[in-house]
Parts: structure tokens; sequence; C-alpha cells
């Protein structure tokens, strides 16, 4: 089963309609700082270039970025992140990040700068960017206020790929939550 590129960090998008990104495991133990351990192909097969036939290393990753589906079972992984710091470490490494956050502003010319995927300049294609972020079965709504509550709104309630196959965007908003088919 393929990976959900939402879930991971560093994610950068190949023609052949795969990407690569930061393998969490392999991050969380120091390593994979580029961002570029996982390949996931077009056909959803995915893999650490760190460790290409660890079997538990490939579940760990899929435990934390995998695409789940109800109708599957999500395999176990082995306990992978086992506690090296002491609280206080941890806490400690949290103050210094957040003083480090608010000392360096980045302003949205640095953010656009440094996205690992091109912002499109349209309102269109970036609302089409976005609904690519969701899995092709989740009901995304788009609208405008008000948009909700009443059986004329259902068509603002429909699948991703509904979204993505109809090519028009009835915006202005997108949830970045998706609902369960059937609501309005």
């Amino acid at each position: 089963m393929p990976l959900d590129p939402a879930r991971l960090l560093k994610v950068r998008f190949t023609q052949d309609g795969g990407f690569t990104a930061q393998c969490p495991i392999c991050a969380h133990d120091g390593g994979d700082a580029k961002g570029e351990h996982i390949r996931q192909f077009p056909t959803g097969q995915y893999g650490c270039v760190a460790h290409q036939k660890d079997k538990e290393h490939s579940g760990a990753i899929y435990a934390v970025a995998g695409v789940k589906s109800s109708s599957r079972t999500i395999p176990t992984a082995p306990r992978v992140f086992p506690r090296r710091n002491p609280k206080e470490r941890v806490l400690a490494d949290c103050d210094r990040h957040l003083r480090d956050i608010l000392a360096k502003p980045w302003p949205p010319e640095a953010i656009l700068r440094d996205s690992p995927a091109p912002i499109p300049a349209e309102p269109f294609d970036q609302a089409f960017a976005i609904v690519r972020l969701f899995r092709p079965r989740d009901v995304v709504w788009i609208g405008d206020h008000y948009d909700s509550g009443k059986e004329k709104h259902a068509r603002h309630f429909r699948t991703a790929a509904a979204w993505l196959k109809g090519g028009i965007i009835l915006g202005p908003r997108i949830c970045p939550a998706a609902f369960v088919p059937g609501v309005i």
C-alpha cells in the first residue's frame, strides 16, 4: 500500500508521478537530513534507500505515513521510537526551538522560495493543488460562507477525485478536514 505524502516531510514530486521524501524513521535516529531516503513510485511501491531490504523499517515507515484504509488492516510495527532523552531535556529542546522560531521570522517570500513543492500563482491552480493533498475517496467541502447545512449544499461535498475530475472548484474556501460521505 502507498504512503501519504501529506504525512511526510521534505516531499518532492517527480515527473513520473512518484515522489521522494524524508524517511521519518531515519530522521528520528538523526539521519536523512536532506530528505532523500524515501522513494515512492507511481505504482505505490515505496522504500527507504538506506534500508532497502529491511521489512521492519518499511513497516515502521508505513505505520507513520501509510495510506490508512478501513477495509485493510494496518500492519503493526515494532517500537521504533525509544525514549532516549529525559523529559527535562525534551522540554528544554522545545523551548530552544521555540526561541529560534520566534527569533527568525519566516517571511512569505521565503516560504514560497523554500517550499519543496512549487506553489501555483493562480488561485484556481492553488485550489487543485490543495485538493490533491487529500486521498481520492476523502469527502472534501469547497464553497463560500453558509454553503452547508441544507440539501442544496450537497454539491459542495464531493470526493477529492470528483473535484479533480470535474475541473471546477466552487471555492473560494476549502476545508482542511475530510468529511463522512452523505454529510451536508
